[in-house]
């Protein structure tokens, strides 16, 4: 028997055409995408030229990737230079610290 093969997603990236069946490049630079559910890249991208009937740039198999969304993880941040009268402060600190020690 015909065993069915499972399903996965793809997003395809395409070359827009315009109306009249010519290439049309973004001038944006990004290119637009569409999503299809295929058993594998070839005939995602297949899936794709048939629904667009334009050129396609890339495929990427979705199921496997990060989520867009997913949180990012916390990394330390160096703090900002104090400004106004909080650097006046500052400053008056490290000279008082300095005469201090000497």
């Amino acid at each position: 028997m015909h065993q069915p093969r499972p399903s996965k997603r793809y997003r395809c990236t395409y070359t827009p055409a315009s109306p009249a069946g010519f290439i049309h490049p973004s001038e944006s630079g990004t290119l637009p995408h569409i999503e299809v559910e295929a058993p594998d890249a070839e005939t995602a991208a297949r899936k794709a030229h048939q629904l667009k009937a334009c050129p396609i740039v890339e495929v990427t198999r979705l199921d496997d990737a990060a989520p867009s969304i997913a949180p990012r993880a916390r990394t330390a941040r160096p703090a900002a230079a104090p400004t106004g009268p909080a650097r006046v402060l500052l400053a008056a600190a490290m000279l008082l610290a300095a005469q201090a020690q000497a």
